[in-house]
């Protein structure tokens, strides 16, 4: 598991500046999948499941979902930071 030094996640510490430790393929977090018994039936969107069985695609797109919040949330953050310290030099 993506531990760092203090017990924490590595993405948790990445987010909060700190030390996560050494790097697992040079990622600070990555989703793995394991044998859950997914279903072998094609993906059709819906908001209802369209089988018994837990569907890998819309697993993944939920995974994805956290990548994209926890990005444009350091984006947000980056841009805020960025734009106040344009807005004190002037």
């Amino acid at each position: 598991m993506g531990l760092c030094p203090d017990g924490g996640t590595k993405v948790q510490a990445a987010l909060t500046r700190q030390d996560p430790g050494e790097l697992h393929y040079g990622a600070h977090g990555m989703v793995e999948i394991g044998e859950m018994g997914f279903s072998s039936d094609a993906y059709i969107p819906s908001q209802l499941p369209t089988t018994p069985k837990i569907g890998l695609v819309p697993v993944m797109i939920h995974e994805l979902a956290h990548q994209l919040g926890i990005a444009s949330t350091k984006i947000r953050h980056f841009l805020l930071r960025r734009h106040h310290r344009i807005s004190l030099n002037r």
